[in-house]
């Protein structure tokens, strides 16, 4: 049994992205598990239970639409919040906005690019708001 320290789930196939923010969230109190498919993101979170998801779309294997898809049918799952985390304003032909990231199950849109303390703290806000 772990402490109360939540564990984000980063899903990204970029290692820098996740070095980075990974290192950085773990700096700031939370744990981290990393996964660089949608595929291995689904092992994890059945294996460890995270209190949030950031996820990337474009990935190999399984993408950030088919992961929800998959995540968000299963009951232990369905209250996770989960941050979509992309550079791209435009995924398989459809505009990436908070309404693509409503439909496909995600709570929000984050943009890669973000600066690391706002990316804390948005994360923290995206937890406390589940």
């Amino acid at each position: 049994m772990h402490d109360n320290t939540p564990l984000i789930l980063l899903v990204d196939d970029e290692p820098e992205l996740t070095a980075v923010f990974g290192d950085k969230l773990g700096s700031s109190g939370f744990r981290v598990a990393r996964a660089e498919s949608g595929k291995d993101a689904l092992a994890l979170a059945r294996e460890e239970r995270p209190d949030a998801v950031l996820l990337d779309l474009r990935m190999p294997e399984m993408d950030g639409a088919a992961f929800l898809d998959v995540f968000r049918k299963d009951p232990d799952f369905k209250d996770i919040p989960v941050a979509i985390l992309t550079s791209f304003h435009e995924y398989e032909g459809e505009k990436v906005d908070d309404q693509y990231v409503s439909k496909i199950g995600a709570n929000v849109l984050f943009e890669k690019g973000m600066d690391l303390s706002e990316l804390v703290r948005r994360v923290r806000a995206l937890i406390a708001g589940s």
